[in-house]
């Protein structure tokens, strides 16, 4: 799970459309760099997630971290 919880308190001054160009920014950054087995999805307001199959713990714990 990835929280980009400052995204709108910092950017509070900015127009809503500035926020909904970062988060597809983001979006599209972390799609573009997934394996094709995992699946991306939009968690909430701020949160994404990926599902990473076929992995051991470890592995993922270490990918979540980098």
């Amino acid at each position: 799970m990835l929280n980009i919880d400052d995204c709108t308190q910092n950017n509070e001054g900015l127009k809503d459309t500035v926020n909904n160009n970062l988060l597809k920014d983001v979006a599209i950054l972390l799609m573009n760099n997934i394996r094709p087995l995992d699946r991306f999805y939009r968690y909430g307001k701020t949160e994404f997630v990926i599902l990473m199959e076929e992995l051991e713990k470890s592995v993922a714990v270490a990918v979540a971290r980098d």
